[in-house]
């Protein structure tokens, strides 16, 4: 499988080319990002191509999803969007992940300050 692996300084109209031809030819793209920016240009890049293939009558739909990569020796997190054909019914099409649903307890404090960086937790609730 290609992934057009997306970095925070990608060009957004070059990567909108690459999804919009890997999908022409396969009928499928694959677009991979790590961290707050690179996912950001992965999206206005997905949402510039569903532009371009729309002109050409193929309407797509992005499925998003986690996994896990190594970057330099190191586990990380990246956001994986599968570019799909959009089914005559309008449902986005499912696709398998191997992640384990996360739960999310509003309790308990050192879960959300975890997730939210320190203290944030606390002041999001004042």
């Amino acid at each position: 499988m290609s992934i057009i692996k997306v970095a925070s300084q990608s060009r957004t109209a070059l990567v909108a080319g690459a999804i919009a031809g890997m999908y022409r030819e396969k009928q499928e793209a694959v677009v991979q990002a790590i961290g707050a920016g690179a996912v950001n240009q992965a999206i206005k890049a997905m949402i510039s191509a569903r532009g371009f293939l729309a002109e050409e009558g193929k309407y797509i739909v992005f499925v998003p999803s986690f996994t896990t990569v190594m970057v330099n020796g190191q586990e990380r997190t990246a956001i994986r969007m599968t570019v799909q054909p959009q089914e005559s019914n309008g449902k986005a099409p499912s696709v398998e992940t191997d992640e384990t649903p996360v739960e999310w307890d509003e309790d308990n404090d050192s879960e959300m300050a975890y997730l939210f960086g320190g203290d944030q937790a606390t002041s999001r609730r004042q």
